[in-house]
């Protein structure tokens, strides 16, 4: 949630999924590196798409293509 899209001069009009608040996102990425994570991804349930990506890659293509 940072002034991305505003300064490319068109605002985020998704209603999913929802931008999620910097002061968060570095938050977790500290927390990785404190407990020497190797990824760390914010919102969590972006992995599931992970999931979907490694197991199915066809599938996540095809969902990518969709609603990416």
């Amino acid at each position: 949630d940072t002034a991305f899209f505003t300064r490319r001069g068109a605002p985020y009009a998704r209603r999913f999924p929802r931008p999620v608040p910097a002061a968060l996102v570095a938050a977790r990425l500290v927390a990785g590196v404190e407990h020497d994570r190797t990824e760390v991804v914010v919102p969590r349930w972006l992995r599931a798409a992970m999931w979907v990506r490694t197991i199915a890659p066809g599938a996540y293509a095809a969902g990518a293509a969709r609603w990416g």
